[in-house]
């Protein structure tokens, strides 16, 4: 990611989500318009983050791991 903020790696991720969505499956990245984002794994699962609450770190190897105010989190 070239983002230097959480709302801005979201943007890039949803991004590269849809370019490559075929790919993927079921995962979905929905930006909200509100800076919150609904992610939705390949099972159903969804979790919601605010941009303004969520912290991100890159593990390396072009992984990151995004965590909210609840302590929820996706890799």
């Amino acid at each position: 990611l070239t983002s230097t903020n959480v709302q801005d790696a979201l943007d890039e991720i949803q991004q590269n989500l849809e370019d490559t969505n075929a790919d993927l499956g079921n995962i979905d990245l929905t930006d909200n318009g509100d800076g919150t984002f609904t992610y939705t794994d390949a099972e159903g699962n969804i979790i919601d983050f605010d941009a303004n609450t969520t912290s991100y770190t890159e593990n390396g190897g072009g992984s990151y791991t995004f965590t909210n105010d609840n302590g929820e989190s996706i890799t």
